[in-house]
């Protein structure tokens, strides 16, 4: 089969620009897989695949004069249609790339040597290649521009010029560090006890570099890049961009120890959760991970399974159940019970600093502390260690931070003590090994950006602004942005003749879209800098091509990933994925009297007993100390080379910046220092969040986890915080997100973003509902306008502004509508009565059984039953009867018993409704004369249920005295909710039967 340019570049595309790379650096060299991959596409044998391309490439350029006129003509129309398809240009630059890799696996980098390669891979003479070298230089920025556009949901741009060669720099950018040379930096992430969570900056890398290059693990092609200085920032940006991938599991991990041989090393999680009147810690083992579940995993010599699951946070999968129990003294090794499943490990340590996520509101541990950054800091309370850590911070503390013993702060281990808000420099002097994770690398200078609605990673919303502070170790300091792109300008400046600076910056005038530069010098001479970029639903994250994050709804409860529901009756937003016919009207009686309710409120959690065992008096966490191992100084090394010690104890390995730097003796002198006592929160506040731009986000993202939610919306840190679930079936009711359960769970796993739906409630009047963009809301009412309708924006407290057009037909809004589509390039659903569609699914979803799942209840203390008579929660003993329970012991819960005895976990309308058709009792009422649907209050239809009764007027509920009533509903949306809350479908009589068996 013959091979043409276009099925080398799709082929290209396919491997690089498919959405594996979004968020990370992408380099235009292939690895193993991706070399099989792209060898399987093309037909040809894997070690010929980059031969092939490149004479392919060299067949199709100009023969004569500019070998690079035809596809910078292509690039340059693809440029004006708006850059909306793959590039044409990647197999171009991939040619340019695998040249440079040649180049670098001889070690010799020369500009000279780079065209002598570049000829002998394409068979284009070298003069006419280095003559017309410059034009690669716009294929490379388009490259950039594109990536940008797709605001790096594709991958991040890697070509950076050398200072050394303008025009060859870009293509030896992308082969300084070849594929298989990446994964040796997996032996620096294990030597340094890098957790998993590290966020380290350049320079920060640049250190642990400098000394783990000399090793062993580092091969010659690494080490002669490292020696070129114009080469080296190459190699670290290479090393960070591999941690990136070892960090969320992407990439093999080896230790030195035999217990933990090709294990996956687990970080301590901390999250403070505001329960007022007091704060509470929650601990837990994780790691940064996309993937839902994994497991079972047993620990050696305990009987119980352990998974690994983002069900809590989203961003992070923990290890549920918790083994910390009330200590985190012990070493934790689990091994999967599957074949093919890594062994997790996680290693206590004496000093156990934390630093805040970017993606997460949680705190994640790290090896090391950097310049200037607020740390989380745990110390063992043993062997006078706290005040050692105490008089170290009294010496290197930029400001105090506050403390927390185990009686002030619930949820601390006994024998723990917290410091938060530690933020330090180097010292003087060395606080001794054990406290070696409390010196940063360096006082370089510590840019950092607050405020604003963080998207993604450098990505900010454009209705907030952003505060750019600058933090050295000494002034004067100076903060500057400047636009990018190919004239960049001065946007704003700011100095200070101190060490810190700051900058306040409007997002709302900074929306260019190339993004604008940060720049923070200290005494002229620039420290740090960082790109950012400010969007909104305008210009949304691309949408998955594989379909992944997309979700649609085979349960009235639940929505579930959308790949599985090929030729399955589905809903997304307001729309079935085909048109049915209601059962017809429903025959219940509900002329008895509502009990009333109260909104579902989370119990205080009581912990359990902790399952695993407490860690033995004989190791080094419990005796507060480490038996340390150092190596011995080269000869001919200066004296402060960095040098590393191991515990003979424990394993711990640590890397001494300040070896033959003054050291105290066994404890730094004692100092008076103001370290106060960890506040309480204050008292919850109801202050009503900025629904139309958290909204925006929403739609810019266009899906995303729980925990990205939580951080989005700005309403605390608790996974299981009722402010935010709130928000999320507000949003979910109204039609803007679809939403996953947490199978058997009241905890939401994820939401999705469905496309703009015009949605009529009677004749003449419509609601918007799901994708919104300012753009695409513009576009809709000016149609709307043109075609003799009306259309306004209603202002509503805590939910998005309500989009109305009246005085406008179905047939109407089609014709208005037809040429308008989203920045996505999906036209705009014209819905009729959706309320009624959405009710006429119902027959063919799965109904409430479909959201449980097998559970064990136990003893738990906190144990409640719900009297379904009375809509309260009781306390119970036991759950031996049929009915609702609920408990908490660290995460809230819900379950069903049947009568057969059985337990099912659920939603907590799911159990409700199910108990109370158990006591034929009646918790929904429907009065025809005034098409008003009521229910108690607590005890709303969940899921669709809830959005059909919606979509029958566009508003939410009202709240009355216990409660909770739905407008303009008719007939038919009433008699198929109610059929569907107080009767199970017939083939699913047996499907709690089916899921135990």
């Amino acid at each position: 089969m013959a091979i043409s340019y276009k099925d080398c570049n799709s082929a290209l595309n396919n491997v690089f620009f498919d959405g594996r790379h979004a968020g990370q650096p992408v380099y235009l060299t292939l690895d193993n897989d991706m070399r099989d991959e792209v060898g399987r596409q093309l037909g040809v044998e894997p070690d010929r695949v980059e031969g092939a391309i490149c004479r392919h490439i060299g067949d199709w350029l100009e023969r004569r004069g500019n070998p690079y006129d035809t596809i910078v003509s292509a690039m340059e129309l693809w440029r004006r249609a708006g850059m909306k398809s793959q590039p044409y240009f990647t197999a171009v630059l991939f040619c340019l790339s695998h040249a440079a890799t040649i180049m670098a696996a001889e070690g010799e980098f020369a500009a000279n040597n780079y065209y002598i390669r570049l000829s002998q891979v394409t068979g284009i003479e070298r003069q006419r290649l280095s003559q017309h070298g410059n034009t690669t230089d716009m294929l490379w920025s388009a490259l950039r521009d594109w990536l940008v556009l797709n605001n790096f949901g594709l991958g991040k741009p890697t070509a950076v010029a050398t200072t050394t060669w303008k025009y060859v720099g870009k293509a030896i950018s992308q082969a300084v560090v070849r594929a298989s040379d990446r994964e040796l930096f997996h032996d620096l992430f294990e030597r340094y006890n890098f957790s998993g969570s590290e966020s380290i900056s350049l320079k920060e890398m640049e250190f642990y570099l400098s000394h783990w290059i000399a090793g062993s693990k580092a091969n010659s092609r690494l080490r002669n890049a490292w020696a070129r200085t114009e080469l080296r920032e190459r190699v670290v940006e290479a090393a960070l961009a591999q941690l990136s991938k070892w960090s969320s599991g992407d990439a093999g991990t080896k230790t030195g120890f035999p217990a933990s041989a090709g294990s996956l090393r687990l970080s301590l999680l901390a999250n403070f959760v505001q329960r007022f009147p007091r704060q509470v810690l929650e601990l837990h083992l994780g790691r940064m991970s996309s993937e839902d579940s994994a497991g079972p995993f047993e620990m050696e010599g305990e009987g119980d399974e352990f998974f690994m699951a983002s069900d809590r946070f989203g961003g992070y999968s923990t290890l549920s159940p918790s083994p910390l129990g009330r200590g985190i003294g012990s070493r934790f090794h689990l091994a999967g019970v599957s074949p093919g499943l890594r062994p997790l490990d996680w290693q206590p340590r004496l000093v156990i600093p934390l630093v805040r996520s970017s993606q997460e509101n949680l705190w994640a541990e790290v090896a090391k502390v950097s310049f200037g950054v607020p740390h989380v800091v745990l110390v063992r309370d043993a062997h006078g260690l706290p005040g050692r850590v105490e008089s170290y911070l009294a010496t290197a503390a930029m400001k105090m931070p506050e403390k927390a013993s185990p009686s002030e702060l619930p949820g601390l281990p006994t024998g723990w003590i917290l410091y938060k808000d530690v933020q330090v420099r180097q010292p003087d002097r060395v606080p001794g090994d054990d406290l070696e994770c409390l010196v940063p690398w360096s006082n370089d200078g510590m840019l950092s950006i607050g405020g604003g609605m963080q998207l993604l990673p450098g990505f900010y919303h454009a209705s907030k602004p952003i505060l750019v502070d600058f933090l050295s170790s000494a002034g004067p300091t100076r903060v500057e942005a400047w636009t990018n792109g190919a004239s960049p300008g001065s946007l704003a400046k700011v100095d200070s003749p101190g060490n810190d600076c700051s900058l306040l910056l409007d997002a709302a005038q900074l929306r260019f879209p190339d993004g604008i530069t940060l720049r923070a010098s200290q005494d002229g001479i620039e420290r740090a800098s960082a790109e950012v970029y400010f969007r909104d639903a305008d210009s949304p994250r691309p949408l998955n091509r594989e379909g992944r994050g997309r979700l649609a709804y085979m349960s009235v409860v639940s929505a579930t990933p959308a790949q599985g529901s090929v030729g399955k009756t589905t809903v997304s937003g307001m729309e079935p994925s085909e048109a049915s016919f209601s059962r017809g009207a429903s025959s219940i009686d509900t002329s008895s009297v509502l009990p009333e309710g109260s909104f579902e409120e989370e119990q205080q959690p009581v912990p359990g007993a902790s399952t695993v065992r407490q860690a033995s008096s004989e190791t080094c966490i419990e005796r507060g100390y480490h038996y340390w191992i150092c190596e011995t100084l080269p000869p001919g090394r200066a004296r402060n080379t960095p040098l590393e010690q191991r515990c003979k104890g424990c394993g711990t390995m640590v890397v001494m910046l300040h070896r033959g730097t003054s050291q105290a003796g066994g404890a730094l002198a004692a100092l008076p220092i103001p370290i106060s006592r960890i506040g309480q929160p204050e008292p919850p506040r109801f202050d009503p969040i900025d629904a139309d731009g958290f909204l925006d986000a929403l739609c810019f993202l266009g899906s995303g986890s729980w925990g990205k939610f939580q951080a989005l919306a700005g309403l605390g840190n608790d996974p299981a915080s009722t402010s935010s679930r709130q928000v999320a079936q507000d949003l979910s009711l109204l039609g803007f997100l679809d939403v996953e359960l947490v199978p058997g769970s009241n905890a939401i796993r994820s939401w999705c973003v469905p496309r703009a739906s015009v949605n009529f409630v009677d004749d003449g009047k419509a609601f918007l509902s799901g994708f919104r963009s300012p753009r695409l809301v513009d576009a809709i009412m000016d149609a709307t306008q043109r075609h003799g309708g009306r259309a306004y924006r209603e202002d509503l407290t805590g939910r998005p502004p309500a989009v109305w057009l009246v005085d406008i037909d179905v047939a109407s809004a089609r014709s208005a509508f037809s040429a308008i589509a989203d920045p996505h390039g999906r036209n705009v659903a014209i819905l009729e009565r959706p309320g009624e569609a959405l009710a006429s699914a119902f027959e063919w979803l799965d109904g409430m059984s479909s959201s449980l799942r097998p559970v064990s209840i136990g003893r738990p203390a906190s144990l409640q039953a719900f009297d379904a008579r009375k809509a309260r929660w009781m306390d119970a003993g036991l759950a031996s009867r049929p009915g609702a329970y609920r408990w908490n012991d660290g995460f809230q819960a819900y379950a069903y018993v049947g009568p057969d005895g059985s337990a099912w976990a659920g939603p907590y309308q799911a159990v409700k409704v199910l108990a109370a058709r158990d006591d034929g009792v009646f918790l929904w009422q429907y009065d025809k004369a005034r098409g008003i649907f009521r229910a108690t209050l607590g005890c709303d239809p969940p899921g669709l249920l809830g959005r059909a009764l919606v979509a029958s007027s566009g508003y939410l509920p009202r709240i009355g005295r216990g409660t909770i009533s739905y407008s303009n509903i008719s007939p038919t949306v009433a008699s198929s909710v109610l059929a569907a809350l107080t009767t199970e479908k017939r083939d699913e009589g047996n499907h709690r039967r089916s899921q135990s068996g």
